[in-house]
């Protein structure tokens, strides 16, 4: 809350600030979905809730299209400001 005050009181236009930050926030999603796949499907960490092969296949394929819709707009997506 204080953080979109301080952008408010700036004057800074808030639908772009509020676009740069769904980006940066989808920049940083696949940081965190790599290693959260590889911890939940290690049988030494996770033993007896470890991940079944059709959920590592799905999440595969989610982190994919991630991946690849980051690596397809960030080109034209950064120079938004």
């Amino acid at each position: 809350m204080v953080q979109a005050l301080i952008i408010i009181g700036i004057g800074i236009d808030t639908l772009k600030a509020l676009i740069l930050s769904q980006v940066i926030l989808s920049i940083q999603l696949p940081f965190t979905i790599i290693p959260l796949i590889w911890l939940t499907r290690n049988n030494n960490i996770m033993g007896t809730y470890v991940n079944k092969p059709i959920t590592n296949l799905l999440v595969y394929a989610a982190a994919c299209v991630i991946i690849g819709l980051n690596l397809s707009v960030s080109p034209r997506g950064l120079p938004l400001l």
